[in-house]
């Protein structure tokens, strides 16, 4: 059983930030390694889309 302080379950919190510092540092190594061409950042949106059917399979 997650910790429960005032109403909010901590292990889903720290799940989320995991998963929001993964999708980050994912976002920026991506950047790096693609360059950015265009007014579109198409590698941000296939770490997006990627991230969303991954969250997805998981649940």
């Amino acid at each position: 059983m997650a910790a429960n302080t005032a109403g909010v379950d901590v292990a889903l919190l720290g799940t989320i930030a995991l998963g929001g510092a993964i999708g980050a540092l994912t976002r920026y190594g991506v950047s790096l390694w693609v360059p950015h061409r265009g007014d579109i950042p198409w590698h941000t949106l296939a770490v997006n889309v990627i991230g969303c059917f991954l969250i997805g399979v998981l649940m």
